[in-house]
């Protein structure tokens, strides 16, 4: 699909990829109207002078979103899974399609996003500057007054354990923050990718990080191998709080849920499986051990408190242990909102 045209572009867009091909690759499942609202989103979007072929991947829909797909958008690309992909495997099914078919970078992005009509045309402005980079958009999240707060705006390794921290997240979104952050990692809603780094450094990891953390492993990998990892701030995608962030989710999940899935390595990253493979992410193996038996303890401490604690009791526990760590802000409302 073309956006604009590709000879005769609008004065005014020196920062886009104007002679570009960029495939969008956007995993969906059963989520056939969101996935629908997207599309009809990136109609109206600011793409002047850029090609895009949009590429959605459904992973084993059982809604109708592939027929409703081919009757309303004929001309995007649907990639067909057997409901075995998860996000990772999905992606990659993208990327390999974008790198068979000669793209010259791939925009990875999820479908339950509300779009800001500039954020391409301000995301691409800012991969043109910055070639080798992986640009994301910044998420933001449109608060009961009226504001706007950010969600993700990059990530950090930091310390012995390279322990990830989050850049941003809960404070009031405004133009005084700097309009490129320069990070260690990068969420996957809304990620630029040049090609010439899937051909260096290989594709995302789908069967250590199916689901969780493919995002993150990936663009780690890329930045250790010299890569910049960028947020473009002017480039807002709007989103709501992930309900399975890990210290949420175990606040509010029920004992049933959360013992379950502490053996799910798919769709959630806090278990067994989770804690050894994110341990050993991209660390050599002496701190990836120490770093898991920290983990392991912390682990089984969560357990007894999930099972021993009262509801109440858990959200005083994790209120402090939010407030002492840093966690951000829209999770410590969260919790205070409980009691």
């Amino acid at each position: 699909m073309v956006l604009g045209s590709l000879n005769n572009p609008p004065m005014g867009n020196e920062g886009l990829y104007p002679m570009k091909k960029i495939a969008v690759v956007v995993p969906a499942h059963n989520l056939r109207e969101t996935t629908l609202g997207y599309l009809r989103q990136m109609r109206e979007i600011n793409a002047d002078g850029v090609s895009l072929d949009l590429v959605i991947v459904d992973d084993g829909s059982t809604d109708g979103t592939a027929q409703a797909i081919h009757e309303r958008y004929p001309d995007v690309v649907v990639l067909q899974g057997d409901g075995n992909l998860w996000w990772t495997g999905a992606v990659n099914k993208g990327v390999q399609y974008a790198l068979e078919k000669g793209h010259d970078s791939v925009l990875i992005m999820n479908d339950d996003l509300e779009l800001d009509k500039d954020f391409l045309r301000r995301l691409l402005s800012v991969a043109n500057q910055n070639p080798n980079a992986l640009v994301s958009s910044v998420t933001v999240n449109r608060t009961e007054g009226g504001g706007e707060e950010i969600l993700t705006a990059g990530f950090k390794a930091a310390g012995f354990f390279s322990d990830i921290l989050t850049l941003h997240a809960g404070e009031p979104y405004g133009e005084n923050l700097e309009e490129i952050i320069s990070c260690d990692l990068l969420t996957g809603a809304s990620l630029l990718v040049p090609v010439s780094v899937f051909r260096n450094i290989g594709i995302f990891d789908d069967r250590n990080f199916p689901h969780n953390w493919g995002d993150f492993e990936f663009t780690r990998r890329a930045s250790l191998n010299g890569y910049p990892c960028l947020v473009a701030t002017r480039s807002k995608v709007y989103t709501e709080h992930n309900q399975n962030y890990p210290l949420w989710y175990f606040f509010n999940s029920t004992r049933r849920e959360y013992l379950k899935n502490l053996f799910d390595s798919h769709k959630f990253i806090y278990g067994f499986r989770g804690i050894l493979k994110t341990s050993y992410m991209h660390k050599p193996f002496l701190i990836g051990t120490l770093l898991y038996s920290r983990r392991l303890m912390g682990l089984t401490k969560s357990i007894l408190l999930k099972l021993l604690l009262t509801k109440e009791g858990l959200q005083k526990y994790l209120l402090r242990r939010a407030e002492k760590t840093g966690a951000p802000m829209y999770l410590i409302r969260k919790l205070r909102l409980q009691q």
